[in-house]
């Protein structure tokens, strides 16, 4: 990648690339996919530089974690962080069994730390830390995961036995939304 140019820089930090000044100033539009975190910026450029960016369709692990997450459960924080980027980069199955791992985490973090996730769930709708409704979707990361993990193996298997984007991101953020629930019941309790 030359460094001649216009930097686009991603939201994860990295410089997606250098747009070729002139012919790309003063443009709308261009879209440049980041070889770091997959993410597609969406950049408007003007008098040399990067004037409007928007991103595309993908899954952006800063708006997945929040500071009580990564302070608490850095492992659950690392897996969300890692799972958006395996959706974003087409890891679809790597990134479900990235997302069970960050609730499992979670899970054994607030003192759920029973032998199987579907009991350590169980345990969390008990004391309170988690919905019967929360309890569903942590039952359909669990089973998406496990697919993710084990293939045709598994006791749930998708219609047509491929793991689709849609997914793959309602994993990611089914877990991320129950990683920060179960954190918060977590620090409020004395």
């Amino acid at each position: 990648m030359s460094s001649e140019g216009i930097p686009v820089i991603c939201f994860c930090g990295q410089v997606a690339c250098y747009l070729p000044s002139p012919q790309y100033d003063n443009i709308s539009g261009i879209e440049v996919r980041c070889s770091h975190c997959g993410v597609t910026n969406v950049v408007t450029t003007n008098r040399g530089r990067v004037f409007e960016r928007q991103y595309k369709g993908v899954l952006r692990y800063d708006e997945l974690i929040n500071a009580d997450m990564q302070a608490n459960v850095p492992e659950a924080s690392a897996c969300i962080q890692e799972a958006a980027l395996c959706v974003n980069n087409d890891c679809f199955r790597a990134a479900t069994v990235m997302a069970r791992a960050a609730l499992e985490v979670t899970l054994e973090y607030a003192g759920f730390n029973r032998d199987r996730l579907i009991d350590k769930v169980s345990d969390a709708v008990s004391a309170g830390a988690l919905t019967d409704h929360d309890k569903t979707r942590a039952e359909n990361v669990r089973l998406i995961g496990n697919f993710g993990a084990h293939g045709s193996s598994a006791r749930y298997v998708p219609g047509d036995a491929q793991m689709e984007r849609t997914d793959a991101k309602y994993s990611v953020e089914a877990s991320s939304e129950l990683v920060k629930k179960i954190v918060r019941w977590r620090l409020e309790r004395p």
